[in-house]
This record gives C-alpha cells, sequence and structure tokens, in this order.
C-alpha cells in the first residue's frame, strides 16, 4: 500500500497564492528596471555637471605639486573640502569631463578624481520602514507628494528654549 501524503485545500491555495505573487513581482522588477532612476537621464546615462570634477590627492603630496597640477589643466579650485580632503575644480572651456578624470586618474599623485554627479533627492522615502510609518499614510502624505513637494518661499522654523515642558515647576496648574 503506497503512502501519498494528503495535501488540503487551504494549503494548496496558499501555494498557489504564493506563486502567483512570486510571478507578479518578477513581471513588476522588470516594469521598474527599464525606468531612469534618480542621476540618470532617459538614455539612462548618469548626469553630472559639466565642467567640473572632484578630485582628492594622496596623504603625502605637496600643496605646491597640487597648485602645479592645477595650473597645468588650466583648471580653477573652487573649493576644498577639509575634513575630507576633497578638491572642486572647474575645467576650462574646451576640455572635456571624461578627457579630464582619465588623466588625472592616470596621476600618481591622485588618489581618485570623478564628475561632479548630480544628486537627485527621491520625493517619497526609499526607507525599508517607510511602511510602518502609519501617521504619514493617515494624513495621506504619498498621495500628497505627488501633487506638490514644497516651495521655497516658505520657511520653517524652530524655536527650542531647552525648558523643560513636563516639569511640574512649570506648569501652573497642580492637583489639589
Amino acid at each position: 500500500m503506497s503512502r501519498c501524503r494528503q495535501i488540503s485545500r487551504a494549503q494548496m491555495a496558499r501555494t498557489f497564492a504564493m506563486a502567483l505573487a512570486l510571478s507578479a513581482g518578477v513581471g513588476l522588477f522588470d516594469v521598474a528596471v527599464g525606468q531612469p532612476g534618480p542621476g540618470q537621464n532617459s538614455r539612462n546615462e548618469v548626469e553630472y555637471r559639466p565642467g567640473e570634477v572632484l578630485l582628492r590627492f594622496g596623504e603625502n603630496v605637496n600643496p605646491s605639486r597640487i597648485d602645479a597640477i592645477r595650473n597645468e589643466m588650466a583648471a580653477i579650485k573652487l573649493k576644498r573640502h577639509p575634513a575630507t580632503g576633497i578638491e572642486h575644480w572647474r575645467l576650462p572651456r574646451g576640455l572635456e569631463v571624461t578627457d579630464a578624470v582619465r588623466t588625472l586618474s592616470a596621476r600618481a599623485e591622485v588618489r581618485y578624481a570623478e564628475p561632479n554627479y548630480a544628486l537627485h533627492a527621491f520625493v517619497i522615502p526609499n526607507d525599508p520602514r517607510m511602511a510602518e510609518l502609519w501617521g504619514m499614510y493617515k494624513i495621506s502624505a504619498p498621495a500628497a507628494w505627488d501633487i506638490t513637494t514644497g516651495t521655497q518661499e516658505i520657511v520653517v522654523g524652530v524655536i527650542d528654549t531647552g525648558g523643560r515642558c513636563g516639569s511640574r515647576s512649570n506648569t501652573r496648574w497642580s492637583p489639589p
């Protein structure tokens, strides 16, 4: 007598629902992959500011040597970020960013060089725990973000005096 395992209808329905959900998810993944993401244009190219590069030199490179390299390329230093050591340069007209990055990266003194990439914020946060913020959904915030994401004309300021509001000494009313 062969023993066949009996599968209940509920188990069969759960298995079917899981397979259906997985196949639908794979289809949605294909659609999402085809769309340009933040920082990309419709041709799926990464956007960067024309004529600008960010670069970092090695630890023991003399500042006069850095100036000589910059002058050799006829670039202008826009800013140096002291915390990271990254320099922001503007290139002369006619010098392509990709060519400058290739030339600078080939130098022994340069740790890395890259275009000044354009970064774009997501309208809806990409936080994996966003679904747990029930208050955002309760006030229809994601739907509102489809309509507007704010304005530069309104300034919100928060003034914090540092006073402890919960302290009994700060309240006028006290229980009898």
